[in-house]
Formats: C-alpha cells, sequence, structure tokens
C-alpha cells in the first residue's frame, strides 16, 4: 500500500524511525541523487544542509506536521530549496513518520517573478499621467497613486480603507450611481463626476472602471476640469451670442 501511494505521488517520500530511512519512493532518489539502496538505512538528515540539520530533528521529536521549508542536500553536495512535510503512521507495529520532500526552485523563481512584476505595475501605476484607484469586491479602496492624490487633494490616509463612494458628495452618488452592477456583468464603465476638494476647490474627473479577474474594481480617474470649464464657457458664449441675437434690432449678417 506505501509503495503502490508513493510511487504516485509527484513529491519523494522517504518513511523513516527517527530520523533512519527505513523506505524510500523513486522520486526520493530522482529529488536527492541516492539510489534506492543508498537510501534505506540511511541517516535522513544527511539529506539536509547542516545549518539546518537541528531544526529538523526539533520538528520530527515534536510531531511536527506542517510544511516547512528548509536547504536541501544532494548526493553531489549541490543545495537546493526544499519543503518537508511529515505525518506520523503506524508501521509494523510501531509509530514511524512518513515525511514528503518537494523541491520549491521553480515555486522560488515564480514567486520572484511575480515580487519584481508587482513592483515594476507599481511603479508603473505610481508615475502614470492618470490618477489610478484600486478598490476590493466590497467597493473599498486598497490602493491608489500620487496621481489621483494630487487630483483629489486628499492624502493617502484619506482614501485608503475608505468605500470609494466616500469622496464624493451625495448628491454626486445620487446623480451619477457607480454601477457596481454593470461592473459585476463585466462592462467597463464610464463617468463624469465632480469632486470637491477639501480646500473647497471644484475638480471635474473622468473615471474609467472595470472589475478585475481577483473581483477587485480598478478605476482610472483623469481630470478633465479644463474641459469642462472650456465647455462651460463656449456654451456661456453661445447663450450670451443667442440673447444679443434675439434682442437685437439690428440686421445681422453670419458667415
Amino acid at each position: 500500500r506505501f509503495k503502490s501511494l508513493s510511487e504516485a505521488s509527484f513529491g519523494g517520500i522517504g518513511m523513516h524511525d527517527k530520523g533512519v530511512i527505513i523506505e524510500a519512493n523513486k522520486q526520493l532518489s530522482t529529488l536527492t541523487g541516492y539510489s534506492h539502496v543508498e537510501l534505506i538505512g540511511m541517516n535522513g538528515l544527511l539529506l539536509i544542509a547542516p545549518e539546518h540539520r537541528e531544526f529538523v530533528m526539533q520538528r520530527i521529536m515534536e510531531e511536527f506536521e506542517n510544511p516547512y521549508q528548509v536547504v536541501g542536500l544532494r548526493k553531489d553536495g549541490s543545495r537546493y530549496p526544499l519543503q518537508i512535510q511529515g505525518k506520523q503512521a503506524p508501521y509494523n507495529g510501531k509509530m514511524v513518520r512518513v515525511t514528503e520532500f518537494r523541491d520549491v526552485s521553480q515555486l522560488e523563481k515564480m514567486e520572484i517573478a511575480l515580487s519584481r512584476s508587482e513592483a515594476k505595475y507599481k511603479e508603473i501605476v505610481e508615475f502614470a499621467v492618470d490618477g489610478f484607484l484600486i478598490g476590493d469586491p466590497n467597493g473599498v479602496v486598497v490602493e491608489t497613486n500620487s496621481r489621483f492624490l494630487e487630483i483629489s487633494g486628499l492624502s493617502r490616509g484619506e482614501v485608503i480603507g475608505k468605500h470609494i463612494s466616500s469622496l464624493f458628495t451625495t448628491e454626486v452618488v445620487s446623480k451619477t450611481p457607480l454601477r457596481f452592477d454593470l461592473l459585476d456583468e463585466g462592462q467597463t464603465v464610464v463617468s463624469e463626476r465632480k469632486l470637491i476638494r477639501p480646500d473647497g476647490k471644484t475638480t471635474y474627473i473622468e473615471m474609467h472602471s472595470k472589475q478585475m479577474p481577483d473581483k477587485n474594481y480598478q478605476s482610472i480617474v483623469r481630470d478633465i476640469t479644463d474641459r469642462v470649464l472650456d465647455k462651460a464657457k463656449i456654451s456661456e458664449n453661445e447663450e450670451t451670442f443667442r440673447r444679443l441675437y434675439e434682442e437685437s434690432t439690428d440686421p445681422i449678417l453670419l458667415l
């Protein structure tokens, strides 16, 4: 039964009595470079880098069952990141320990690559020309960038941890709802909103919002104050001209 289960495992498995290996699968031989014959009767601590052996032995004596990571040592002397997880099991009338060995080198490389990717992503977002907001599935802001703080006049502490609706007045939210229902359907929602800064100034923004695969919400925020004010000025000039046109008693020629 042990051989059937252990050979089907993706990890190296060894059965040992206080560290002395009494059974092992093929994967453990492949992982460590030792043959099956060499592994049987070997002190399993020799598969661990010297600086971690005392720690591993302590875990064995404590009958610790959660996975933990140390440095593994192969027959050729090469070292590698090793995840160990052991559990007590009955064998020939006594309790022994079954331990799984996993090489997590690829996992570490992926974590490093992910960390670098996240750092690069944050750097791009931080220096973006537009504001940036990330909200959790409940709509609470969990990340922003300097540009949004500049646009809104708010501090980071006044934005992070607050529901996105609290960034706007009740009147604004009522007039242009945040439409989480559309976001949840996978739609990108584009809206224009009025933002009242703490200094009393009014800023007009355009928001492009969408839901990400992890269910968080992402919004790109652009300051369109100049565009809105220019449009209002043009509208005001047109209204002035229309009034003068209608009130004038003199002939008017439009070219």
